[in-house]
């Protein structure tokens, strides 16, 4: 980017701000590359921010690009945090379990009325 080296935040996938550049963005189209804006990536992780390969960018200027990377949630406490995946992959397996125990008690209530009945005991 020359002098005017723009400042980005560091990658919200890897933590990574070393390996950050604002590219120019391409597509081929008709066997011939076209210009199609800008977008971030980060070189470490290979996290392409902004890039379509049929569209090319939606960022037309690397201050755009730039800009839109640095937007982060965090930044706006209205946004509730979100868990970890692994938090909301527990609490999914966790109720599956529940529902699960509550099938075969369910089934086990099932199966005593089913023998009182066959017994005679209930009508």
């Amino acid at each position: 980017m020359g002098e005017n080296k723009i400042e980005l935040k560091p990658c919200p996938f890897c933590g990574n701000k070393d390996y950050l550049e604002v590219e120019e963005a391409y597509i081929c189209f008709l066997d011939e590359w076209e210009h199609r804006g800008y977008t971030v990536r980060c070189s470490y992780c290979d996290l392409m921010f902004g890039y379509h390969e049929h569209d090319g960018s939606h960022f037309m200027t690397p201050e755009a690009a730039a800009e839109a990377w640095n937007r982060r949630s965090s930044d706006n406490n209205t946004h509730e945090v979100r868990k970890p995946f692994s938090d909301a992959l527990y609490d999914a397996l966790k109720a599956y379990i529940d529902c699960v125990d509550e099938l075969k008690r369910l089934n086990a209530y099932y199966e005593a009325i089913k023998n009182a009945a066959r017994e005679g005991k209930i009508v």
